[in-house]
């Protein structure tokens, strides 16, 4: 296996965790969504909670209380999942960024490698040429020395 060989694979390598990080960030944007909906519909239910009449006995007050605290509780149930989300979002974005310089790294490499490939093989055919003009002169004497 020849090195460009073993380059176009590392490169098909990474192209697939580039492909699979950038799978994490489309899975982290719908995780930032769907938390986004859900802390708005929290905030909503706690907004829609109607406020007591003034004169409550104790039993509907404290039930009108306890409704108030558990939606206050799920907003910031909500609120954390969304914080964590948005972690998850960026840590998602440096992995694709991370991923994308690797494979443009390899990218590079081979590219240099190729040129300087083509270079050596230059370099070579000139010196071919060289050699069969030294040779043709040494079997024609008269030869004119610009050809």
């Amino acid at each position: 296996m020849s090195k460009r060989d073993r380059l176009g694979t590392v490169i098909r390598l990474r192209k697939l965790e580039e492909d699979r990080a950038r799978a994490h960030l489309v899975e982290a944007e719908h995780a930032v969504a769907a938390s986004e909906e859900e802390m708005a519909q929290r905030r909503q239910e706690l907004d829609d909670l109607q406020s007591p009449a003034d004169s409550l006995p104790p039993k509907l007050l404290f039930a009108f209380f306890l409704q108030g605290m558990r939606s206050s509780e799920l907003l910031a149930e909500a609120e954390a999942e969304y914080e964590r989300n948005l972690e998850y979002r960026i840590s998602a974005r440096r992995e694709l960024t991370d991923r994308r310089g690797r494979r443009r790294s390899v990218e590079r490499l081979s590219e240099r490698r190729t040129a300087e490939a083509l270079a050596q093989a230059r370099i070579a055919a000139d010196l071919a040429m060289d050699e069969l003009v030294l040779l043709m002169r040494a079997r024609n004497p008269e030869m004119e020395p610009g050809l």
